[in-house]
């Protein structure tokens, strides 16, 4: 008599194009191809190269979840095989710390590193049922520890599970965008190629599955498949009564929570540890034009009724502007890159004084805060001087988040 299985749908996972045969051939088995796709993938989600290069924490649990209590072996042999790496302490063994609480990590090696970061990529999709099963499992049991210590995300899950992907309109934007050699008017390369292929089959696993939705949270933002999903696949979604999606955003988001940080920082005078401070208040409503004065509520009224991009490019070159209300300029983009960068998240490890100008001869937008917010520009200073971390600029970076989270997911909903 035979058993019924779950029906698991197949996923699609990127690796580095060279290993394809040996996975394709049985050479490395299905294990081996989840384990280095779980780190290729690590790296080919980062536009360039910024950060593909560093270790990733993978623990014992989701090992063992994943690749079954013999894990040793599948990572023994990619080892052997100078695909993959452990970071090592400086005896050269494979570490884990207990002073920054991380568990080993692994990473694929620089030749395969390189292969990805050079368009070395292509993809398989893993159908093996057992690998499906315990891949599943693990993001089901995930979902249940996050609801235990997150419940208000429960109404959120509910609506994603009303949620439907129209797959086959998602697979003929893919076939004429493969086929036309194009995407978003530049040539298509095979990271590009590979990536739109998985986040169709992401969406519909996601979407179109009877599994629970995955869904992480981290610092109060919440992360899954649909916050992820390209814009062009996104307009395939729809409710099971099939109404298409509404998106909303917040213009320049994290500048209006800077805005909640100033108020609250004023309101209840606090001069040192403004991280720790102010995290106690996550939760806490505001009125972003009270409690304020002086050069940080004309900074509040800009974000909140100007561009703020707009008018700090502006300010590169102008002592002063005059400019219709919600005027957006053209060099927008390059703006807000430089803004975030440079200003809202800076180390401020060095003299500030050198780099008020450019190779054009224009201001850094840093220096136009400072020049025009001293108040806001001290307060980021601050922020980034009481660090105790190597990147100096997250502490800040994750209390804009968790504010960011807090309104999104809880306040909004």
């Amino acid at each position: 008599m035979s058993i019924s299985k779950d029906i698991y749908k197949p996923i699609y996972r990127v690796i580095p194009s060279s290993l394809k045969p040996r996975f394709e051939s049985g050479v490395l088995d299905v294990k081996c191809l989840f384990f280095v796709s779980d780190l290729a993938y690590e790296v080919v989600k980062r536009e360039g190269r910024v950060r593909s290069h560093l270790p990733r924490d993978r623990d014992r649990d989701f090992l063992v979840k994943m690749l079954t209590n013999k894990y040793r072996r599948t990572v023994d042999l990619l080892i052997a095989e100078d695909i993959i790496q452990v970071r090592s302490n400086e005896e050269g063994k494979e570490s884990y710390s207990t002073t920054h609480h991380h568990c080993k990590q692994y990473s694929l090696t620089k030749k395969y590193r390189d292969e990805l970061n050079n368009d070395g990529v292509s993809g398989l999709m893993i159908t093996d049922h057992r690998q499906l099963k315990r891949m599943y499992s693990f993001w089901e049991n995930s979902i249940e520890r996050t609801l235990e210590k997150h419940p208000w995300l429960q109404p959120e899950l509910h609506a994603l599970s009303k949620l439907n992907y129209k797959t086959e309109e998602g697979e003929h934007f893919l076939k004429e965008t493969i086929t036309s050699r194009f995407y978003r008017n530049e040539p298509l390369t095979n990271k590009q190629s590979e990536k739109l292929v998985q986040a169709n089959n992401d969406l519909d696993s996601f979407l179109n599955s009877d599994n629970l939705p995955f869904v992480s949270v981290r610092n109060g933002r919440v992360y899954n498949k649909l916050v992820n999903a390209n814009k062009e696949f996104r307009k395939f979604i729809v409710t099971d009564s099939g109404e298409r999606l509404v998106e909303v955003d917040m213009r320049s988001a994290q500048w209006v929570m800077l805005c909640k940080a100033l108020v609250l920082k004023n309101k209840y005078s606090y001069t040192t540890n403004l991280i720790d401070n102010l995290t106690k208040h996550i939760e806490e409503p505001v009125d972003l034009l009270s409690n304020t004065y002086n050069d940080t509520i004309a900074f509040i009224s800009s974000v909140l009724f100007q561009d703020i991009y707009s008018e700090l490019g502006i300010l590169k070159t102008k002592d002063s502007y005059v400019i219709p209300s919600g005027l957006k300029h053209q060099e927008r983009e390059e703006f807000k890159k430089e803004a975030i960068a440079e200003s809202l998240y800076n180390y401020f490890r060095k003299p500030t004084g050198k780099f008020f100008l450019d190779n054009k001869g224009r201001k850094h937008v840093r220096g136009v805060v400072k020049d025009t917010y001293p108040s806001v520009y001290d307060f980021i200073v601050q922020c980034a001087e009481e660090s105790k971390k190597k990147r100096r600029s997250s502490d800040l970076a994750i209390l804009m988040q968790k504010y960011e989270g807090f309104f999104f997911h809880q306040a909004l909903q």
